[in-house]
């Protein structure tokens, strides 16, 4: 799930390397499995951060797996009050459902899929991180 870390550390670093591959291990294993409820993160994430990017990274992976049926509003709202606590502490099942708000306005935007692609866009100053 390299794509996930990507999102999620090299955009807008929000988080440090060992919560990115948590963060990464646990999205992988609900996408293998759509019931796994993911362990919370531990650490505090490394920028104050809303929880609507935080809905727009779990829309914008989970909208590319298969089996749309199984990972609808209520698995995804729950597998992100889950593995964020904290971020959703105060904030309802119904709420997070909301996953677009503010599609193009926040840390991590809305990424729709383009003519059934995978593909994430990403951002213009967008770099990689090279393993040497």
């Amino acid at each position: 799930m390299a794509d996930a870390g990507a999102i999620i550390s090299n955009g807008p670093r929000i988080a440090d390397k060992e919560t990115v591959n948590h963060i990464c291990a646990e999205v992988n294993k609900w996408m293998c499995l759509h019931s796994y409820k993911p362990k919370p993160i531990t650490g505090r994430l490394t920028r104050e951060i809303t929880n609507i990017p935080l809905r727009h990274f779990v829309w914008n992976i989970s909208e590319r797996f298969m089996y749309k049926k199984y990972y609808n509003g209520d698995n995804r709202a729950n597998f992100i009050k889950t593995l964020f606590p904290r971020e959703f502490a105060d904030t309802d099942i119904a709420t997070i459902k909301n996953f677009k708000v503010d599609p193009s306005k926040t840390l991590i935007p809305i990424d729709e899929p383009e003519n059934g692609s995978l593909d994430f866009h990403y951002p213009e100053d967008y770099a990689r991180e090279v393993n040497s």
